[in-house]
């Protein structure tokens, strides 16, 4: 993955960029573990939301220096890491009508912590959690609030990448005929971040789990 996204090249002279000074919030279900060796005293957790094994492997993906192995080392060994996990959606449309604690945490982050990105590999799971399947492809509560801070209500613009979602390897959502079309689940249909989706590493090759747009609106995510 360094290979295909070019970070060697970037992290190499006569670049020789690291991520050093630069701050990223890891925005996740929980929080990363802090005393990991390959963060060397970078990242930080910012609330009580719990450590999580998923928001650790996220922030060594974006951060880790490959302590524990130069072969897993991350996109950016330098940069300071901020993890904060989503709180408070409960189960009444986590991240569709109910986005939690986001507000708050991309506040803190942002105007305490000095973050100038995010990224956040979660959402809704429709599929896996049971939810309803119109909510795929809707434009929700948290897509909007999304689209309110990349714009700058937290006071500055702010870059932000998410995560498309794993909902294509559904059956319950996926109309036949359609290759699970239309399987964006929210927030990742929002407007203004940058929706992300997956590839094998090894060819470029599509997934079969990553999900696919248009959303209802027909906007081409991700």
């Amino acid at each position: 993955n360094r290979a295909r996204t070019q970070a060697d090249l970037v992290q190499a002279p006569p670049y020789s960029l690291s991520g050093a000074g630069v701050t990223v919030l890891v925005y996740d279900g929980g929080t990363g573990r802090a005393t990991h060796v390959d963060f060397q005293g970078r990242l930080s957790v910012g609330d009580s939301s719990g450590m999580s094994l998923h928001a650790t492997h996220v922030a060594g993906t974006i951060g880790g220096a490959g302590v524990a192995n130069p072969l897993y080392r991350g996109m950016a060994p330098g940069v300071t890491l901020l993890s904060y996990g989503l709180q408070g959606a409960g189960s009444g449309g986590p991240l569709y009508t109910n986005p939690g604690d986001l507000e708050l945490d991309f506040a803190d982050a942002i105007q305490l912590g000095g973050a100038v990105l995010a990224n956040a590999s979660l959402g809704s799971n429709v599929e896996a959690n049971g939810f309803d399947c119109d909510w795929q492809g809707d434009y929700g509560v948290t897509d909007a609030l999304i689209d309110g801070i990349v714009r700058g209500a937290l006071g500055t613009p702010f870059r932000a990448v998410w995560a498309g979602g794993n909902e294509r390897y559904g059956t319950r959502c996926n109309v036949e005929g359609y290759d699970a079309y239309y399987s964006i689940a929210p927030p990742a249909g929002a407007k203004n971040h940058l929706t992300v989706g997956a590839v094998n590493s090894n060819d470029d090759s599509m997934t079969s789990f990553s999900s696919w747009g248009p959303t209802d609106d027909g906007r081409i995510k991700p």
